[in-house]
């Protein structure tokens, strides 16, 4: 009987790994097609289709924190959450600091994040993202913005 139980176990946990695999690969579609319909390949420096979202600093503590699409550009820092849906545009020209960081608003997963501070509707905000390779983000950041002549 226990073998049963086991077998029934395993069974159900194969399933369920199944169905978040296939809702992953299904998320993953949704949003690279967000990102081919309002950007040109050739203009995408970086993209993460996996990139977490922690929040706005001006929000606080209580907000919702989501995966979804974060693209750089020349012109802009992108970001598309999937649930609840928000897309932000942040013109590099409008970042004010670009680093890596532990935790952001008392949140961590023990990894760096990539925490951008910049102006928008003419205050300051923050916002920090887990991606792949932040370190690669941050220098690729920080160019744009030499290149553009703010060094702030």
């Amino acid at each position: 009987m226990r073998v049963i139980i086991a077998i029934v176990i395993i069974l159900v946990l194969l399933a369920l790994m199944i169905t978040l695999r296939s809702i992953m690969v299904n998320v993953r579609r949704k949003l690279s097609i967000r990102v081919s319909e309002r950007f040109a390949k050739e203009d995408i420096l970086l993209q993460s289709l996996d990139a977490n979202f922690f929040g706005f600093k001006s929000k606080g503590k209580k907000q919702i924190r989501g995966n979804g699409a974060l693209v750089l550009t020349r012109e802009e820092l992108w970001f598309s959450r999937v649930l609840p849906q928000m897309e932000i545009s942040i013109p590099i020209r409008n970042i004010r600091t670009v680093k890596l960081v532990r935790s952001h608003l008392g949140k961590t997963v023990f990894r760096p994040l990539l925490l951008v501070e910049f102006f928008h509707r003419g205050r300051e905000d923050a916002i920090a993202w887990l991606v792949k390779n932040p370190e690669e983000w941050q220098k690729k950041i920080e160019e744009l913005r030499r290149q553009d002549g703010y060094f702030g």
